[in-house]
């Protein structure tokens, strides 16, 4: 007992008597004191790290991995005023960008020594040094050092100070040059430059906006052109060091995309959402609805069909609008979301899903739910609510479709102001109401669709079987983001839901109870849905497509020419172009003719990677394709209405 109580006593004394250095495997680390502090001045002292071979600690902005360098000072007599970081180096580790020292660094730190006859400090040290594997560091260092009229250096210490302290950006520094502008360009930061500056080195820090990659240095714009990273972050810090000088740059405000950047552009954007929304009257999710209500108007007194047009206008501008002000309080919480995302929710898809199966029901006048698109009975309140319940109906059934324009119109919502997004849903509300507005201001064009007869009863329950059609395919996207029986349990639900609606329309004694037990069933029909587990991704051996990885992508692109395809299995159009174009032989052969490497982007459930991704080239839906070739830094964003000629010429 007493003999391990001595050690302690021992290593307690050595650990005190040795308190300005310590020795570690792979660090040494020592304090740079003079022999005496002036009073009521600034003096510096130094924290030197001498490194094992091809290991290294990190600079203030770590990179990739790692983490900085902590110096927690405790002191009498002085106060810590200012730290000073040397200019630091990139590590490259497989494939990360790490920043920070190898070999040898010293960090300067200004203390402001106060009126007292001695200084004295204890210095709680943390650090994480790494080769490949990192191993923390920690350690205490303490000082007591007397004061008097200067502050005397050893000369070789000295001298290693002020080594160190010189490359090191300092804020009475005053540069030679400005930043003129820094601007987001596809996937790019880029930083123009005016004044006096040659080849710069720049470190970013304290801002996730660009990536820790070199950036590169183009001396006839006088530009740095960095990666970008979180396109979420709207400012940036750089370090730069230039000819020996280091300067900090804090808080420079970054431009949008130049497609965004003047009025005019943001005119075209709204155009780009008005022609999308019309073009989504077209598609085959809300087609049969919209045509419905076309003609249940022949069937309206002419002195209704105007008001029936404008409130299922403004059932479609106020839920579009009601759902970009949700994007916008997600965006501003920091959320990253896309058109379609509420069709990655199981329990979404399977009410989608009841409401199809309804309506096809509906439309064959198997059920009654006192509610028909065609109903003769047209008093004012009834019909009214009517038409804009239907325009909200249209809204709902749309996300499942993407039309031409609307990609790049919903993806410029990413970064521009809250009002300029509000306004790309308000005209894609527009443009999807506007076959209605038309009819509501010109009335006689309601004489150019044929005659109200027998036929439209016949074309009311034709319908019912592209909405039955779309129920399979709903089925089928449940199958996808859940494992095991998820289509026999939908079914099952949906089974029981019929009945009940069937009981409800005919047998008007116990219709609230019926009414009540077929929500019931929807409610846990779609809880239980939502519990099943998540479906086991495909093995590269079932598939010609490989799994989307970011590090994979960075890797593949150096030396091959890469093919993505940003897909969801409740995205129809994304369906329609691999059926017709992507997983065809002719196709296929194509890309193995080149050698591409082919990567599947799924979103059909919520991923974080692929929702990054996507906001990186200012995208937030699908379908999304693009081709990086290893000669280009930007990619090849193709059509959304995809062809094989487009793939081929691109190629």
């Amino acid at each position: 007992m007493w003999i391990k109580v001595l050690i302690v006593l021992i290593l307690s004394v050595t650990c005190f008597a040795n308190t300005k250095s310590v020795s570690t495997e792979h660090a040494d680390v020592k304090l740079i004191l003079p022999t005496s502090f002036q009073n009521n001045a600034k003096s510096k002292i130094g924290i030197q790290f001498d490194l094992a071979p091809h290991w290294h600690i990190y600079w203030k902005n770590p990179g990739d991995s790692g983490a900085e360098p902590k110096f927690n000072f405790n002191t009498n007599g002085a106060k810590v005023v200012e730290t000073y970081w040397p200019k630091p180096k990139r590590i490259p580790i497989e494939h990360l960008v790490n920043i920070g020292y190898e070999k040898q660094v010293v960090f300067v730190f200004d203390l402001e020594v106060l009126n007292k006859d001695h200084v004295q400090a204890k210095i709680d040290l943390e650090w994480l040094v790494c080769k490949v594997d990192c191993i923390p560091g920690f350690a205490t260092l303490s000082f007591k050092t007397p004061t008097g009229t200067n502050t005397d250096y050893k000369a070789q210490e000295l001298k290693l100070l002020e080594k160190y302290y010189n490359l090191s950006p300092k804020k009475t520094n005053v540069a030679p040059f400005t930043i003129d502008q820094a601007k987001i360009d596809s996937n790019e930061v880029i930083v123009h430059f005016k004044g006096d500056i040659h080849s710069p080195q720049a470190f970013p820090f304290g801002s996730t906006l660009v990536d820790n990659k070199k950036p590169k240095w183009n001396k006839n714009t006088k530009s740095l052109s960095f990666g970008l990273n979180n396109i979420k972050q709207k400012t940036l810090n750089l370090t730069i060091f230039d000819q020996q000088q280091a300067y900090e740059f804090t808080n420079i405000n970054i431009l949008p995309k130049n497609t965004i950047e003047t009025d005019s552009h943001i005119l075209l954007l709204l155009l780009f959402a008005f022609i999308g929304g019309l073009i989504l009257n077209f598609m085959p999710c809300v087609l049969p609805v919209i045509s419905i209500k076309a003609f249940s108007l022949l069937k309206a007194p002419e002195y209704l069909r105007k008001k029936e047009c404008l409130f299922y206008a403004l059932g479609v501008v106020t839920t579009l609008s009601f759902v970009g002000l949700i994007f916008l309080l997600l965006k501003s919480m920091g959320q990253s979301i896309g058109w379609g995302f509420q069709l990655q929710s199981p329990i979404f898809v399977f009410a989608l899903l009841a409401l199809f199966w309804t309506m096809s029901l509906m439309f064959l006048g198997a059920i009654d739910l006192k509610v028909n698109l065609n109903t003769t009975k047209y008093q004012f309140n009834n019909s009214n609510l009517n038409s804009f319940f239907t325009g909200i109906l249209s809204v709902v059934i749309a996300p499942p479709c993407t039309g031409p324009l609307m990609g790049v119109a919903l993806g410029a919502t990413l970064i521009l102001s809250p009002l300029e997004s509000f306004l790309i849903f308000l005209f894609l509300g527009l443009g999807l109401a506007s076959p209605f507005i038309l009819f509501a201001v010109f009335k006689k064009s309601l004489s150019l669709l044929p005659k109200p007869g027998v036929w439209m009863e016949k074309l009311k329950q034709f319908f019912a079987f592209p909405l039955f059609a779309t129920c399979l395919w709903l089925i089928w996207v449940l199958q996808q983001q859940k494992n095991g029986s998820a289509w026999l349990i939908s079914l099952a639900y949906l089974l029981a839901f019929s009945f009940f609606l069937w009981f409800y329309s005919s047998l008007k004694k116990y219709n609230f109870i019926a009414l009540i037990l077929a929500l019931l069933c929807l409610l846990i029909g779609g809880v239980h849905v939502s519990k099943l587990q998540n479906p086991i991704v495909q093995s590269k051996a079932q598939s010609q497509w490989n799994q989307f990885s970011s590090k994979k992508l960075e890797e593949v692109r150096k030396t091959r020419t890469v093919f993505i395809d940003y897909t969801a299995a409740w995205c129809i159009t994304c369906q329609v172009n691999k059926t017709r174009v992507l997983d065809t032989e002719k196709t296929q052969k194509l890309f193995k003719k080149h050698e591409v490497y082919l990567m599947r982007a799924d979103w059909t459930n919520y991923n974080k990677e692929i929702t990054a991704s996507l906001e990186k080239i200012g995208r937030n839906s699908v379908p999304v394709y693009l081709i990086y070739k290893p000669n280009l830094d930007k990619p090849i964003i193709l059509p959304q209405i995809l062809s094989f000629d487009e793939i081929k010429s691109n190629l």
